[in-house]
């Protein structure tokens, strides 16, 4: 008995073994299975199973400036989510994180069926300088940086309060 246990688990280690050998990562594999340039993109932007889009900025403010930004993600998760419970957004200029002073869109933390995409208007970040880049991070629930777009200053559209 003791003998079968063991052909049975060197047999599946054998089976496992020649089933990774099998999956290489071969990159000049012409077998139509790859993405293209245009999917590639796309799933840079994929972050948690959302798929983030149109991402712009704009400042707002008289005394103080404040950038929002505005993004559409769709959900392309199996099942209803919530962006805010999957996804963090943090917005930075010269490297040092902006306070996010009560313009989130709370929405985000609404479940949003599968297939569905939505708008979501993050902000008021108070601006630091008036001239730097301002540079978005979307980051998934562990922190790791997985998307980023950076914005110089005059690319933001300015609204008045």
């Amino acid at each position: 008995m003791k003998t079968t246990k063991w052909l049975v688990a060197i047999l599946l280690m054998l089976s496992l073994a020649l089933t990774l050998c099998a999956c290489d990562d071969d990159d000049d594999n012409d077998s139509g299975w790859g993405r293209d340039d245009e999917e590639e993109d796309v799933v840079k932007n994929r972050i948690e199973g959302w798929e983030i889009e149109d991402i712009s900025c704009k400042i707002t403010g008289d005394e103080y400036k404040y950038v929002y930004v505005e993004f559409t993600c769709t959900n392309r998760n199996s099942s209803a989510e919530a962006f805010a419970y999957d996804v963090m957004v943090a917005v930075y200029q010269d490297g040092v994180e902006l306070n996010d002073n009560g313009g989130t869109d709370y929405d985000a933390l609404n479940n949003v069926k599968s297939g569905i995409s939505v708008t979501y208007e993050y902000g008021r970040y108070r601006l630091t300088s008036e001239t730097s880049d301002i540079e978005v991070e979307f980051s998934d629930i562990l922190g790791n940086t997985t998307y980023s777009r950076t914005f110089e200053i005059e690319d933001c559209r300015v609204e008045e309060d």
